[in-house]
Order: C-alpha cells, then sequence, then structure tokens
C-alpha cells in the first residue's frame, strides 16, 4: 500500500494544531508541526516534507515571511518548491491573493473540515490534472460561504457539526472539550489584561485566536461574538469591549455546561 503524504503543520495556536494533527493522524497521513514560521524554516533546512500547512498569524515568524523564506533560492532549506496550503479564519481576497503572491499553492478555511483538508492536500500532492488546476481555483468561495454558515448561522451549539468535524470520533471529540475547558479561561485573562494595559492589537489578536477554537467545537454564537471583539479592537472602540468580554465570558460558561449535559466533559 502506497504510504500517505508526509505533512508539516505550521500552527501556534494548540487546539487548531490538535484538531488538525488527530484528523490526518486518524486517515494515515505522516504528521510533524512547528508552532511558527521560524522553527518551521529551521527545520525545513534538514528535512523534507510532501506538504505544509501553514498558518498565517503567528510569532516570530509569520507564514507569509517563512514563505518567503522557503521559496528563496539563496535559503538553507532543502526544497524550495515544497507545496503550501495557508490556512486561516478569513480568507478575504485580499487575503488570498497575498497568499499566492508569497508562493502558497492553496488556502484552507478554518474551522478546518476532514473532506476538505484531505481534498486540498491529495490535489497538491497527487497526479495534476486540468480538473484539479480548476478545482484549486473554484473552491475557495463556496468553502468561505460553508465557513460562514457553519459558524454564522448556526444554533448556540450544532452538536452535528461538531461530529462531523471529529469523524464521529466521541473519545476525539472529549480530548477537544476538555482543552476548550482549560484553555478558553488563560485567553480570556489574556483579553482583559490587554484592555486594562490599552493594547487593542492584543486584544484583537487573543480574540482572533479564542473564535478559532469556539468555531473548532461549533459553538456559532460564541463565535460570532468575539469576531465582534476583534471587529471592535480594530475600531478602537475601547469603551465598548469590557461588556462584550463580559458576555463572550458568560457564553464561555454555557458552553461548558452544554459540553457537560451532552456528555463531552465529566460532570
Amino acid at each position: 500500500m502506497e504510504s500517505k503524504p508526509r505533512v508539516l503543520i505550521v500552527e501556534d495556536n494548540k487546539i487548531n494544531l490538535f484538531v488538525t494533527t488527530e484528523l490526518l493522524k486518524k486517515s494515515g497521513y505522516q504528521v510533524d508541526s512547528c508552532t511558527d514560521g521560524k522553527e518551521a524554516v529551521e527545520l525545513l533546512s534538514s528535512q523534507s516534507f510532501d506538504i505544509i500547512l501553514m498558518d498565517l498569524q503567528m510569532p516570530n515568524m509569520d507564514g507569509f515571511e517563512a514563505t518567503h523564506v522557503i521559496r528563496a533560492a539563496d535559503s538553507a532549506v532543502i526544497d524550495h518548491n515544497v507545496p503550501i496550503i495557508a490556512v486561516t479564519a478569513y480568507a478575504t481576497e485580499n487575503t488570498r491573493r497575498e497568499c499566492f503572491e508569497s508562493g502558497m499553492d492553496d488556502f484552507l478555511e478554518k474551522p478546518i473540515t476532514a473532506g476538505t483538508l484531505f481534498e486540498k492536500i491529495e490535489a497538491l500532492t497527487g497526479p495534476k490534472t486540468q480538473s484539479d488546476e480548476n478545482h484549486q481555483e473554484t473552491t475557495g468561495d463556496q468553502e468561505t460561504a460553508n465557513q460562514q454558515g457553519a459558524t454564522e448561522g448556526s444554533d448556540f451549539f450544532d452538536e452535528k457539526e461538531f461530529l462531523t468535524r471529529v469523524m464521529d470520533d466521541k473519545n476525539f471529540a472529549s480530548e477537544l472539550a476538555l482543552q476548550f475547558r482549560d484553555q478558553i479561561p488563560q485567553l480570556m485573562e489574556m483579553i482583559r489584561q490587554a484592555l486594562a494595559t490599552g493594547s487593542l492589537r492584543m486584544v484583537g489578536e487573543t480574540a482572533h485566536k479564542l473564535s478559532g477554537i469556539a468555531a473548532n467545537l461549533s459553538f456559532g454564537t460564541l463565535y460570532n461574538q468575539l469576531k465582534r471583539i476583534q471587529e471592535s479592537s480594530l475600531a478602537g472602540e475601547h469603551d465598548t469591549l469590557g461588556t462584550m468580554v463580559d458576555e463572550a465570558e458568560a457564553l464561555y460558561i454555557h458552553a461548558v455546561d452544554v459540553l457537560k449535559k451532552r456528555g463531552y466533559l465529566p460532570i
């Protein structure tokens, strides 16, 4: 049997990394990971991979800069032509254009779904056909529409979507729920500290990370609230953010309660 491609995930969000790694490993892919672009460049100078899943917003070196280094002929990277898929929560036209201009081959919008993930990897690592190329250019708009519908139009907790994301694996779902329960409070506290010091940029970046976590568990209402916090921080609306964070924390507490009642967390 032919082995699955070797995948490098470059992602600083622990829950996003966990979800992607589990999906790939459950389907037989070989997986390694780094938490920022600088680590990825260093690893790629000594090892080769079949494909890279590259987050865009990371500390030390973001996905765009890392891709520029990987593609540079004078860098120490072994394979300058390794396929790179950008992974982003917001695949706007400007972001897509920037991804392609930096040398990336495709993009994947968070929260990741198994079917789309495998499809995009196989399209870039399997035999090339004209239909593959056409698909690569057209699926982005549909994927964006699907993701928006999943997060913005869902009920408080879309359990069916959540189970689909974890491939109906209850153990996977429970582990993801535990990480959600344990990691959200720390990130919420980071937002409060950033508000206290007036660092709206940090508020926005942390809310962005939190919204990705909420989307992975299909908590649409919490996701939308965190998106509003991010947008308000970008607009400099400091006076309204404290109340919005209070509301997000209340939604998180309710989300944990829902996960307990559905059996994903211990009572």
